[in-house]
């Protein structure tokens, strides 16, 4: 500002030129007169007043003043907005403008000083796994050559957690070879969840990436249809992402085993079986189920066919029965030996099938195990064996 002190017993007006351009005017009430000089860029400036008494008499004063820059810079800051949320590194651009040459810019995160930008740029980038997760308060501040200095703050959020499962569900489903595995999982972030996966692999070089179906309520499904050619253990993962990339990886499996398995089918050509097959176990130890927690065998029945499932035929000798409950003194027989798998057919007097007969089949352990040989084999009784060989998978958490 620049101020004067004139005196009159009858104070009128006054006009201020600035180079010969008048500057400002106004009525004078006999007190000191100040103008403010805000705005004008720093330099000389050469300011005179005219200052008049009610008679029209008047008096001028000329003074040079210097101006300097007491206006802070204008600040705008890109890259970040209030509230907004954060996961890894953020990358903040400081845009200022002013009369006067800025000096530097201060980048503050939770009112600490992290760095001092003396460069035009004014970049700042930081990475917010430093930062807890939760709120967090960003300040510029921008400075000139004369120390005026303008201020802006951002509240932020830092949001580093990976997504969670809280759930995870499989079913099989029966269909061999290609075993079919249901998988259902409940994952929960305070972000959106932007894809869920299921990554099957092996130590074999097996490998499978399977994108998992939003359901809704924070639940995604899939099926797994399992190879029917391999033999092994696998790990499974669950691979989920939110919307600020981050990624958790959960093996909540753990593995699979992928089970070598041999199918026996019987399709009787004479008597329509319309009822299932009862099954008993009996094996040379105790224990009827394998190391996974799984029966060694399976049977299903369409009231003309009989399967028989062994998982893992091995050299162990084992011994299954299955019994038609509508003819409960005859039953199909299958021991696994050394060298394969002996199949009886057994009947008795009160079976339709045939009286008192015993046929024995032997299913060699062969590489396609498709070598079947008998020696009792009787059309009128079982028209035909078919043996495969294949794999499916099962589970343990």
């Amino acid at each position: 500002t620049i101020s004067w002190h004139p005196s009159d017993s009858y104070p009128y007006s006054y006009i201020v030129y600035l180079d010969d351009v008048e500057y400002e005017s106004d009525f004078w009430d006999g007190e000191t007169i100040t103008i403010n000089v805000d705005g004008l860029i720093p330099g000389d400036y050469t300011f005179t007043i005219f200052v008049y008494d009610q008679a029209g008499l008047y008096i001028s004063s000329t003074v040079i003043q210097t101006v300097i820059d007491s206006t802070p810079p204008n600040l705008v800051i890109e890259g970040i907005a209030e509230d907004e949320v954060f996961s890894g590194i953020i990358d903040i651009t400081a845009l200022v403008t002013d009369f006067s040459p800025i000096h530097r810019v201060e980048f503050y995160i939770d009112w600490e000083l992290v760095t001092t930008d003396y460069e035009t740029s004014y970049l700042f980038s930081f990475d917010t796994t430093l930062l807890t997760d939760g709120e967090h308060i960003l300040t510029v501040k921008a400075y000139d050559i004369f120390e005026n200095e303008q201020m802006l703050q951002s509240r932020f959020y830092v949001d580093n957690s990976p997504p969670e499962l809280i759930n995870f569900d499989q079913t099989f489903y029966n269909g061999i070879p290609g075993w079919e595995l249901a998988v259902t999982v409940t994952i929960t972030d305070d972000n959106p969840i932007s894809s869920v996966e299921l990554v099957i692999h092996s130590t074999e070089g097996y490998y499978l990436q399977i994108s998992m179906t939003n359901i809704g309520s924070g639940e995604f499904d899939t099926i797994w249809t399992t190879p029917d050619y391999l033999i092994g253990e696998f790990t499974i993962d669950v691979v989920a992402s939110d919307s600020l990339g981050n990624i958790g990886t959960y093996s909540v499996v753990g593995w699979a085993h992928l089970y070598d398995y041999l199918k026996l089918t019987a399709t009787r050509a004479e008597v329509e079986l319309v009822d299932d097959w009862g099954a008993t176990l009996n094996r040379s130890w105790n224990d009827y189920y394998d190391t996974y927690g799984l029966p060694m065998a399976y049977f299903t029945d369409d009231g003309t066919q009989v399967e028989l499932l062994l998982l893992n035929p091995t050299t162990e000798m084992y011994y299954i029965t299955a019994t038609h409950l509508d003819a409960p003194d005859y039953a199909l027989h299958v021991i696994a030996t050394s060298n394969g798998l002996v199949v009886y057919d057994e009947s008795y007097v009160d079976n339709p099938i045939t009286s008192g007969d015993i046929h024995k089949y032997l299913v060699r352990y062969s590489e396609s195990f498709t070598e079947i040989r008998n020696n009792d084999f009787d059309d009128n009784d079982i028209s035909e064996w078919t043996v495969t060989r294949g794999s499916f998978v099962a589970t343990a958490g």
